[in-house]
């Protein structure tokens, strides 16, 4: 995952293929951040999880 400011705006990249099973087992969670982390060069924090629905 990665994140960046350009042009004054946060650009997030993270892939979005795959996904593990969240706790409930309701949804697979594709992407997450474990908690806030930092924008380089930045004082933002971001958190961060993507979810989609089980098939």
């Amino acid at each position: 995952m990665k994140f960046e400011i350009k042009n004054g705006n946060l650009v997030i990249t993270c892939p979005i293929n795959g996904g593990v099973p969240s706790k409930t087992g309701k949804t697979l969670v594709v992407a997450t951040t474990n908690g806030f982390v930092e924008v380089p060069g930045s004082d933002i924090k971001v958190n961060l999880n993507a979810i989609k629905p089980r098939s």
